[in-house]
């Protein structure tokens, strides 16, 4: 059960502690990549957002998205955990990328909820 203060990104069968992997990458920073927003139209379908809140959000300003990799049976994907609303955002505003940081296996795991 999430604590109070707790964010949690939930996908399918799995949760990953926001907060938990926002520490991780302060702890040990490292550079972005960029994600094209394109990409992710598919996913952006199946996760809800508040489209007004996203109308709030200042891209220039905006902490980069989260990534983790998610093993399937056709390999490894990453999947974003935070930023689905500045990629909404985007995606209103025709930008087509936005910078993230990726997660490493272990770090992935680390932010795992059971």
């Amino acid at each position: 059960m999430p604590k109070k203060d707790q964010e949690v990104f939930r996908f399918m069968a799995k949760a990953w502690d926001i907060n938990k992997a926002k520490e991780i990458i302060q702890k040990k920073p490292r550079k972005t990549v960029r994600i094209e927003i394109a990409r992710l139209a598919d996913l952006r379908r199946l996760i809800h957002v508040n489209e007004e809140y996203a109308t709030m959000i200042d891209l220039e300003t905006a902490d980069p998205l989260i990534a983790a990799p998610v093993k399937t049976p056709e390999g490894t994907f990453y999947m974003i955990i935070d930023g689905w609303h500045r990629i909404e955002r985007a995606a209103q505003l025709g930008v087509e990328e936005l910078p993230a940081y990726l997660l490493t296996p272990r770090e992935a795991k680390a932010t795992e909820v059971i």
